[in-house]
């Protein structure tokens, strides 16, 4: 998360130094109006940015797996642009269009302009075609603010079905393309030999070749294959689908705590699930676990899918165990948390690997039949990991707490999460404040909306 932080302010401090390096702000001497001018180029600036970046994102590139510590942090940095984006699209539309409307109404008196224009340079070459383009530029971009603002918001309000949400948000792309037209033609002439005009121009061409490639339905381009589902059968308690597929050889394997992501069914499109198994190229088998957390997955608990053919577009994440140099750790696994621990789980217990080290599993659960009790707890102690298996409504809810007094070694060992967003929060806060260095506790961000 520290380094997701620094990415986000690093980019909106970039630019505003980037506006800065114009000069312009700081000779401004006649009002509002003046400003206004200024603070327009820097929130177009910002939000400008804050979309291109979002949009090469949404191409789900390796190398950004790889820099921002897997495709959830990507994702979350993806979420924190788009409301910077949003915001300061808002304040450079109510600069533009709400000053107008101001002095429309009386609010606001605008100055006097007295311009000779026997005196005024004559617009040649580019910039004469960007100032015939001027008003269409403005004009494209305030529907594409409407239609953004709108999409925004589908984008924030989780009631509204993922589906809906993954289909719309590509509209974005589109859209994005427009403010690219917008953005080129009403940035002030004068900055293209600046930073300010590099910063444009080189977002302007890498952020289009990315919405582009997201309309033509290109992004994991190199990732994605086919796979057929073998196994599939439903938890008698929880309620949780296990599913299992052959994939083709394409796949060239997974780390233990990687996801994919899987299309069921084209018109509800790809969902991310972490993949519950290890990797073994001769069974070439993956398996995941859906649980009914919404409309598509509690209509998938109730479908036969055996023998269907489905895409898989992967592997992806950093929750990755075998790059931990900790040589003790502590697992706490949630509900449908449990996933990328089954997936450890069975690479170890495979592999005979964990022998030097300790590892703490503590799996919390509302409830747990005996059969999967069982297998649990088998493949635990073929993996060599000490299992704890808490049941909520009988031990009360879980804690850092009653973590330290489990595991006395806490502060050597490093903790890996995964389960309810506000419980690893809430968690990861309270070992922070107990002296716990926040680099050790392993957390997915796997909110990808």
């Amino acid at each position: 998360m520290r380094n997701l932080k620094i990415s986000y302010f690093l980019i909106v401090l970039i630019s505003i130094a980037v506006w800065l390096a114009t000069g312009e702000i700081f000779g401004i001497t006649r009002g509002y109006f003046a400003f206004r001018s200024e603070a327009i180029q820097l929130t177009g600036l910002v939000a400008f940015v804050a979309m291109s970046i979002d949009v090469v994102i949404a191409c789900r590139l390796k190398v950004l797996d790889d820099a921002l510590g897997g495709l959830d942090k990507a994702y979350r940095l993806h979420k924190w642009l788009g409301i910077t984006a949003l915001l300061t699209a808002i304040m450079h539309f109510l600069l533009a269009k709400g000053t107008k409307w101001a002095v429309g109404w009386g609010w606001l008196t605008r100055p006097s302009r007295h311009i000779d224009l026997a005196t005024m340079p004559e617009k040649v070459g580019l910039e004469y075609v960007f100032s015939a383009f001027r008003k269409n530029a403005e004009v494209f971009g305030e529907w594409a603010f409407y239609i953004a603002v709108v999409l925004c918001l589908i984008a924030l309000i989780k009631r509204i079905p993922y589906r809906l949400f993954a289909h719309v948000h590509t509209i974005f792309a589109a859209v994005y393309l427009v403010l690219v037209f917008h953005a080129v033609i009403l940035t002030k002439f004068a900055y293209w030999n600046e930073p300010f005009g590099l910063l444009v121009f080189g977002l302007s061409i890498f952020g289009s070749i990315a919405a582009i490639t997201i309309l033509l339905k290109r992004s994991g381009f190199g990732r994605k294959i086919m796979a057929t589902i073998v196994g599939n059968r439903i938890g008698t308690l929880n309620h949780v689908m296990h599913l299992t597929l052959k994939v083709s050889d394409k796949w060239s394997g997974h780390k233990s705590g990687q996801f994919a992501f899987v299309t069921l069914d084209k018109g509800e499109g790809a969902h991310p699930f972490t993949i519950a198994s290890s990797w073994n190229p001769e069974n070439r088998l993956l398996t995941f676990f859906v649980k009914g957390l919404g409309d598509y997955t509690d209509k998938l608990l109730k479908r036969n899918l055996l023998h269907k053919k489905v895409r898989i577009e992967g592997p992806y994440g950093k929750f990755c165990f075998s790059d931990d140099k900790s040589h003790d750790q502590i697992w706490i696994g949630a509900g449908i948390g449990i996933t990328p621990f089954l997936a450890r789980l069975d690479e170890l217990a495979s592999r005979q690997e964990n022998r030097n080290s300790q590892i703490n599993f503590v799996y919390i659960a509302q409830a747990l039949d005996d059969d999967d009790e069982k297998k649990l707890s088998q493949l635990a102690r073929s993996a060599g990991v000490v299992l704890t298996l808490w049941l909520t409504p009988k031990q009360g809810r879980f804690n850092g707490t009653l973590l330290r007094k489990m595991f006395a070694d806490w502060e050597q060992s490093s903790i890996w999460f995964c389960g309810p967003k506000n419980f690893g929060e809430t968690l990861e806060n309270e070992m922070v404040q107990c002296g716990f260095d926040r680099q050790k506790f392993h957390r997915e961000l796997f909110e990808l909306r």
